[in-house]
């Protein structure tokens, strides 16, 4: 009887209370360079509490999406530049209530995820717009990395369709494109489940050993 009553108030059975999650960072607009410097100590509270999980909770209401996104795109891009496990560290878009806010949070094994209410950003285009670049290798320039960010390209895509992505890439031989398509195919695809009648490809040869891609919106008019 004890022992029950002990797990109905939280309290383990050797008398301690279960993990919690610890808030490690909370900050609104930063320059890029501040944001990631933030996520870099985060991961490194993660990598020191084995089987941990960090998760960055962006707060941001209607005004503040465009900022929010932003936001998203800049842990995107660093998670992929340092190829930290995206199985530790999870971003989660939530309901704002006063402007753009961003918490970091580890979550030691065992422990309840932070507490939030999750919301769906828009993501649709104006169907009437021209074939836009969603995202290119050249803008990986500078010192905040951005990444594929296949995230956001494949909710764009899934907001606006039939919407199609065109995805251009220049590699030195066809043996390399198809290594960077197979690559490719399995974020878009296998992992965010996009339709593959959705994904088309383009192969230009250059000289360099570099590959170079750039993503872009193709937006279906429907008649």
């Amino acid at each position: 009887m004890i022992a029950i009553l002990l797990l109905a108030l939280g309290v383990g059975a050797n008398g301690q209370e279960p993990p919690k999650a610890v808030l490690v960072d909370e900050f609104d607009k930063l320059p890029c360079e501040d944001v990631i410097a933030r996520q870099d100590n985060l991961f490194t509270e993660i990598q020191a509490n084995p089987n941990s999980i960090g998760y960055a909770i962006i707060f941001a209401d209607g005004e503040n999406l465009k900022q929010g996104r932003q936001i998203e795109a800049m842990f995107n891009g660093q998670a992929e530049f340092r190829r930290f496990d995206d199985t530790r560290f999870q971003i989660v878009r939530a309901v704002g209530s006063s402007g753009l806010k961003v918490h970091l949070w580890i979550a030691p094994a065992g422990a309840s995820i932070p507490q939030f209410t999750a919301r769906e950003w828009d993501f649709e285009i104006d169907p009437k717009r021209k074939p836009h670049k969603f995202n290119a290798s050249e803008y990986d320039e500078g010192p905040c990395p951005i990444g594929s960010q296949f995230k956001l390209y494949s909710d764009t895509l899934k907001a606006n369709s039939p919407a199609k992505g065109h995805i251009v890439i220049w590699a030195r031989t066809r043996a390399i494109f198809q290594k960077e398509k197979r690559r490719v195919d399995r974020d878009l695809l296998e992992k965010h489940k996009i339709d593959r009648s959705h994904i088309k490809y383009f192969y230009f040869p250059h000289r360099s050993s570099q590959i170079k891609w750039k993503y872009w919106i193709v937006p279906i008019k429907i008649k």
